[in-house]
């Protein structure tokens, strides 16, 4: 279960970035500027999805965008061992190299429909986050997600293309908005009452 739920974060997180960085080329975006890490601890759900999406268009923004990928346990683990400067400059690194190879900015031109989570949509994100911690040695007892949402998008992407694109971000008690899987991936971890990291074979 470790190695699955790594896995598919990895994947979800390659999937953003693959379609979302870029370089200071050709752009077009919304016209709202917001400082980055703003919108991670507002009360916008919207205005933190355009954030993220903006981070990964950025040089060097690894810290704003772990702070959407990782929730705090997480995080304060990472510098307890002393390698969050690290895991943030190896980010930053691939994130740049990425760019400099994409000619087009993608952007989101649209938000088309916003959906929000259901309650055991919620309770299936909080087992989420509590595996993925387990899944990196940091053991959490509870987290408490307070809302999540879909947003059916159009973007743009590095070709120019216009293309849908689905995302999801749920809100972590004091801790501010994090970038999760689909409702569908949480649905088949959990929703069948799948085996959690605690009674996962090893």
């Amino acid at each position: 279960m470790k190695k699955k739920l790594s896995v598919i974060l990895l994947c979800g997180l390659m999937a953003v970035c693959g379609t979302s960085c870029s370089s200071n080329k050709t752009t077009e975006s919304d016209s709202t500027v917001i400082s980055y890490g703003e919108a991670q601890k507002g009360d916008s759900a919207e205005e933190a999805l355009k954030e993220f999406f903006r981070i990964n268009y950025t040089r060097d923004s690894g810290e704003t965008a772990f702070n959407y990928m990782y929730i705090q346990p997480i995080i304060d683990n990472m510098i307890e061992k002393d390698e969050y400067r690290q895991r943030v400059l190896e980010y930053n690194n691939g994130k740049n190299e990425y760019l400099n190879l994409v000619s087009t900015v993608p952007y989101i031109k649209s938000v088309n429909e916003t959906t929000p989570f259901t309650e055991e949509q919620l309770g299936w994100a909080s087992r989420y986050f509590i595996d993925f911690a387990a899944s990196m040695d940091v053991t959490i007892d509870s987290v408490n997600v307070t809302e999540g949402y879909s947003f059916q998008c159009t973007i743009v992407d590095q070709n120019g293309n216009e293309t849908p694109d689905t995302e999801y971000f749920v809100k972590v008690e004091n801790d501010g908005w994090k970038y999760i899987q689909s409702t569908k991936v949480l649905e088949s971890m959990y929703g069948g009452g799948a085996e959690t990291t605690s009674d996962a074979a090893p």
